[in-house]
């Protein structure tokens, strides 16, 4: 006899959740069974389909000839009873192949369809992902539901005319998704964005979240609007082509509070433009933000100003990212450049290419915060005393991550790291919650002694990766970590002096194990 809780539908629902995980054949076997099982297995081997191929097959007379599907012969709305059973336990559907059907199977499906008014083809869809290379109205007309929450749409940037076939097809979609699906909560888009589809997003301004990466299709005007989003919670925007002189009249006077509502802000602009929106932003609920930054040189005292006047009392996780071409001759040729015998620090490289000590610490003032990652090309210019004031303020902080030397050969060889040892000893006294942590430290002269006798010892750092050369003695400086966080095990870095870390974890790792008497 079977077990009781095995008939109920959660439990055993849940169950075969997890049975997913081996793939179809399994819920295949278990909807064999047992007639009681067959529906909740069934679900959820048809909740997810990467191509529109398996509910083909589900139309009588259907078969693939040449390339294309096809329909063999005339077939009455009774015998679709199959497909719409099948098709409404689609829930996630992702069109990134093209899958040619003739006209008369999406023509058969619509005129069935026609018959039950307020239904679509997919019922109970929640998202739907589509590429313009794999759309055709076969498709669009699959990814339709009035309970749609996601749709995701990946344009490309290769098409020169946004009036083509697919980029017309994308747009007469979004545009019937924003009336027939009110409760759509997410929008991502790649790809170039003509103008029926900038207006089209523009409208609407129920979304939750909204990613737009849309290289320099995006227009002023559409970037104004989608500023005035008042329920967006998230948002990914790339806006390095748009002038600030063209925001900075406009968008401080929009008449409505600017993304009050927002909670994650991913951002990519020119240094004033991000400044303009972080300055202008009337959130107080903002916990994520990752900007990158545009442009040399960028002026980073009014950004953190900015971040700190509107998000000090809610921010958690900052990620900063800055890239530049790093040219080598210009390093060794400039009129500052020291003679090959001299060591230099990162501040001598090239000028303006540093986030300053002084700016650094503006963002004392984020005292909630738990995450940093400064993703630049050379460190920014703080030193064991700065870094020491900056952990006192963030009592909360589990992540640091302050980026790493240029892996240039000239710079490599030519530039210490700011950082000494001693920032690892100010980090295990400070930062009781720190788990993972990236420094560029200067690795030359470890000496365990040196550490104070008062110093804790932090349990809690997981992982260390160090962003400079690497150490002369692995043994020693092994000795030294351990002595601060006895529970460290993974040490790394991007160097290519692979063994010498290699020997390192291993030493360190040697002095976890538990001792024997």
């Amino acid at each position: 006899m079977m077990q009781p809780a095995l008939l109920i539908d959660e439990i055993i629902r849940h169950i075969f959740y997890y049975s997913s995980e081996d793939g179809p054949s399994t819920l295949n076997a278990l909807a064999r069974s047992c007639k009681s099982w067959a529906d909740p297995a069934l679900d959820l081997m048809w909740m997810r389909l990467s191509t529109i191929t398996p509910l083909l097959y589900l139309i009588p007379g259907v078969r693939l000839d040449n390339g294309v599907y096809v329909l063999d012969s005339s077939i009455f709305p009774h015998d679709l009873l199959r497909f719409r059973v099948y098709a409404s336990r689609v829930k996630y559907i992702s069109h990134r192949r093209h899958i040619q059907v003739h006209p008369d199977i999406l023509s058969l499906l619509t005129d069935c369809n026609s018959a039950r008014p307020h239904t679509e083809l997919l019922p109970s869809l929640l998202s739907a992902q589509l590429s313009s290379s794999a759309c055709d109205t076969i498709q669009t007309s699959l990814s339709l539901s009035h309970q749609l929450r996601h749709v995701d749409l990946d344009l490309g940037f290769n098409s020169r005319n946004p009036k083509n076939f697919p980029a017309i097809i994308v747009s007469q979609y979004l545009e019937m998704v924003a009336r027939i699906a009110p409760e759509l909560q997410r929008l991502s888009v790649r790809g170039s964005l003509s103008e029926d589809l900038l207006g089209t997003m523009s409208s609407m301004r129920n979304l939750r979240s909204l990613s737009l990466r849309a290289g320099s299709s995006l227009t002023t005007d559409a970037f104004l609007a989608i500023m005035n989003f008042q329920n967006l919670a998230e948002l990914e925007l790339h806006a390095s082509h748009l002038d600030i002189d063209e925001l900075s009249d406009t968008l401080p006077n929009q008449g409505q509070p600017i993304l009050p509502a927002l909670k994650k802000l991913h951002m990519r602009a020119q240094g004033p433009v991000l400044e303009l929106v972080l300055g202008t932003l009337h959130t107080e609920s903002l916990h994520t933000l990752d900007i990158e930054a545009e442009g040399h040189p960028v002026s980073w005292r009014p950004i953190f100003q900015a971040i700190c006047s509107n998000a000090a009392s809610t921010l958690e996780n900052l990620t900063v990212e800055h890239h530049i071409e790093l040219d080598e001759m210009d390093i060794d040729s400039g009129p500052s450049a020291a003679p090959p015998s001299h060591t230099t620090t990162t501040s001598e490289l090239i000028p303006n290419t540093q986030i300053p000590s002084n700016d650094m610490l503006i963002l004392t003032d984020l005292i909630h915060l738990r995450r940093l990652v400064l993703d630049t090309t050379i460190p920014p210019a703080i030193g064991d005393q700065e870094l020491s004031t900056l952990i006192s303020r963030w009592p909360e902080l589990e992540h640091l991550d302050l980026g790493s030397m240029p892996v240039s050969g000239c710079v490599r060889r030519r530039a210490t790291p700011p950082l000494t040892l001693q920032s690892l000893v100010a980090l295990a006294t400070k930062s009781s919650k720190l788990t993972t942590l990236a420094l560029p430290v200067d690795l030359q002269k470890v000496d365990d002694t040196e550490i104070p006798a008062n110093t804790p010892n932090h349990s809690g750092l997981k992982r260390l990766t160090f962003g400079g050369p690497p150490p002369a003695d692995p043994l020693q400086l092994a000795r030294y970590l351990h002595r601060l966080f006895p529970s460290l095990m993974e040490v790394d870095s991007i160097s290519e002096d692979e063994e010498l870390w290699l020997s390192t974890q291993a030493a360190l790792r040697t002095l976890c194990l538990p001792t024997t008497s």
